[in-house]
C-alpha cells in the first residue's frame, strides 16, 4: 500500500503487508503480522503492532521518524540503501555508521551517511519510544 505525497494515514490490518508512506509527515499502523513499513520522507508516526516488521529506509532524508512500538527482540531497522556501496573502515558497518543516543526513556538512532570515512556528521533518523540504548544491538539493524 502507497500513500503517496501528503500527510497519510495507513493501516494494515492481518497478514504481512508492505505500507509505504511516501511524502509528507505520515501515520503508518502496520497490523498484525511481519510488515515492512517505509515512512518516506517526512517526520512519521510508525507502529508495527505485532509481528517481525521490518522498518526500512532508503536514505537518511527519510530522518525524524518515531517508532511507538518497537520490539527489540524481533524487529530490525533496515538501512542496506543507505550504506549500499559504502566503504566502511571497520568489520561491521554498525560501528561506523550509526549512534544510540539515550533520550529519556527513549533511544535516537542516528546515522552518519558516509561512515568514517567522510566528514558529514550524524542525522537522526529514528526515535525508538520507550526503548533504551542498552537494549539494542547490531541484530536490530539489517546493512545488506
Amino acid at each position: 500500500m502507497n500513500g503517496g505525497s501528503g500527510n497519510d494515514a495507513l493501516f494494515g490490518e492481518e497478514g504481512n503487508d508492505s505500507l509505504n508512506g511516501g511524502n509528507g509527515n505520515d501515520s503508518i499502523n502496520g497490523g498484525s503480522g511481519s510488515d515492512v513499513i517505509v515512512g518516506g520522507a517526512g517526520e512519521d508516526r510508525l507502529i508495527g503492532s505485532g509481528g517481525k516488521d521490518t522498518f526500512f529506509y532508503n536514505n537518511v532524508q527519510e530522518g525524524n521518524d518515531l517508532i511507538n512500538d518497537f520490539a527489540v527482540a524481533e524487529e530490525v531497522i533496515n538501512l542496506s540503501q543507505i550504506v549500499t556501496g559504502a566503504d566502511y573502515g571497520s568489520a561491521t558497518p554498525f560501528i561506523d555508521y550509526v549512534e544510540l543516543t539515550q533520550l529519556g526513556a527513549d533511544t535516537v538512532v542516528k546515522i552518519d551517511p558516509d561512515g568514517d570515512i567522510g566528514d558529514r556528521k550524524n542525522q537522526n533518523l529514528v526515535t525508538l519510544r520507550r526503548v533504551a540504548v542498552s537494549e539494542l544491538t547490531a541484530d536490530n539493524f539489517v546493512f545488506d
